[in-house]
């Protein structure tokens, strides 16, 4: 498993919370702007605002979505980072011809 410094997880955290704010504040927009629509009354603008509202509420279920998947790539990459690092390995000896024949014979 990589370790992550504490320096370095609270600033992934604030970029994940920052993304997640802004993301709210989008559809809190689209929000507002579906309820004066709805609320203006007639049926085009009803229409018109329920189909904002609509979108404001895929924007909120995308930008989650969104998160998911960079935290999941995101540990994903430092999974490989990892296991692509070298690590000094034992050279193996070779093996003679006699050491081969006497391990036949044990078994």
């Amino acid at each position: 498993m990589v370790n992550v410094s504490t320096i370095d997880g609270i600033e992934y955290g604030f970029r994940i919370m920052i993304y997640a704010v802004l993301v709210v504040l989008i559809a809190i927009v689209f929000g507002a702007i579906s309820w004066i629509l709805i609320d203006a009354g007639g049926d085009l603008l009803t229409a018109i605002g329920g189909i904002i509202g609509l979108v404001g509420g895929l924007i909120v279920y995308a930008g989650a979505l969104g998160v998911l998947y960079k935290v999941i790539a995101d540990g994903v990459e430092r999974g490989v980072q990892a296991a692509n690092v070298t690590l000094p390995r034992r050279r193996a000896e070779p093996v003679e011809e006699e050491d081969e024949v006497e391990a036949v014979e044990e078994i």
